[in-house]
């Protein structure tokens, strides 16, 4: 499956903010909106992505997003839609990047709180056909919303856009799954009043052959485009939660396998550069001894080291930010205090995290940005 997003329009609905920039470029929280939709496909499991803009500002995504390796994309291809001609004509710009594989499109002010992962392996399942994403909404009347089949809330009976007495409150969000058939049927469609081709046309396709899903997402959805009240509410939406977090698992007890063992080994990453220092630090100043590695990793500048019965792997990777993690490995230690004074006189600041009752602990970061914690039983 490939993706697209769609990054063009002119924005008018959040002047001044957009009179000389891209609406998708304007930060939401702590980052770019465009940011959200790109992030969103890489938790899905989709590494190529075609990003559709428009507008005098369609060199600033170049600038900003580069190859996409920093999202953890294969590849990022960009192309331009000339004027407005609709949601279904700038999909239409993808055909041949698509090279007849199933598509993934977002709308680039679109932000969910959890990733759409488990969609995305349904659509493929479904083989064919479509796949649209709804949010339960308190005022449909504003939406394009969908009647669900109730014999099977799947299967999508019709979507009507913005109705006066609406059939559900399922609102249609901005990510939609299609088969490879989806442009020879833009390619059908003809320019709705306000001369664009319209996505819901494509949707209402699918629907007469029979061939609409839909899912029902998990958490809240956000339109960070809309008009000003909604970009700000997104912008305090992912604030307080966050955006594309995984879905705990929902798999009932009885599908499930036999129970997991225990914990075989643990890894932490530290730059190519840094494997010399990371020895220095957890062979040296913590003492852990180095033990061979497997045979496999051949050449690979990585290594292992023994805590306990258990073996810790420290691995490569350059394109993650540790310092802004909490993920961390807790070392268990018999006197945690000799240790806080210890790493305190070679200079290495002692964080006091939150009191847990019957242990002693404190955190450190690494010298490369991972989280260590110190943690002592008590009694």
């Amino acid at each position: 499956m490939k993706g697209v997003i769609l990054a063009g329009g002119t924005g008018s609905r959040l002047l001044p903010l957009t009179k000389v920039t891209n609406k998708h470029l304007l930060p939401i929280y702590n980052k770019p909106m465009i940011y959200y939709p790109l992030e969103c496909m890489a938790a899905a499991g989709i590494q190529e992505v075609m990003l559709v803009t428009g507008g005098n500002n369609s060199g600033d995504f170049i600038r900003l997003l580069g190859n996409g390796r920093e999202f953890g994309l294969k590849n990022l291809n960009y192309t331009y839609q000339e004027g407005a001609g609709g949601i279904a004509q700038a999909l239409s710009l993808a055909e041949h990047f698509a090279e007849g594989e199933p598509i993934c499109l977002i709308l680039g002010d679109t932000i969910l709180e959890y990733t759409i992962r488990s969609s995305c392996h349904r659509f493929m399942q479904q083989m064919q056909g479509a796949k649209i994403l709804l949010c339960a909404v308190d005022d449909p009347r504003a939406y394009g919303v969908a009647e669900l089949d109730p014999e099977g809330d799947q299967r999508v009976l019709h979507i009507e856009e913005k109705p006066k007495n609406p059939k559900s409150n399922w609102a249609v969000i901005g990510v939609y799954f299609y088969d490879n058939g989806v442009f020879d049927i833009v390619r059908r469609l003809t320019p709705s009043s306000r001369n664009e081709l319209e996505i819901t046309d494509v949707n209402n396709e699918y629907i007469r052959r029979g061939e609409m899903t839909a899912d029902k997402i998990t958490g809240w959805w956000a339109d960070g485009g809309e008009n000003i009240d909604f970009y700000l509410k997104a912008s305090n939406q992912v604030a307080r939660s966050g955006a594309n977090k995984p879905v705990n698992s929902l798999t009932p007890v009885s599908e499930r396998p036999e129970s997991i063992l225990g914990i075989h080994h643990a890894q932490i990453t530290v730059p190519e550069a840094s494997i010399p220092a990371a020895k220095e630090f957890y062979c040296g100043l913590l003492g852990l001894p180095q033990v061979e590695r497997p045979a496999e990793f051949g050449n690979a500048p990585v290594f292992w080291v023994r805590v306990g019965n258990r073996n810790v792997h420290i691995n490569v990777d350059e394109m993650v930010d540790r310092s802004i993690s909490r993920a961390h490995l807790a070392y268990e230690v018999a006197d945690v205090r000799a240790w806080e004074s210890y790493l305190a006189k070679h200079g290495i600041p002692i964080e006091q995290p939150t009191p847990f009752a019957g242990h002693s602990r404190f955190q450190i970061r690494d010298p490369f940005g991972n989280m260590v914690e110190f943690i002592q039983r008590l009694g």
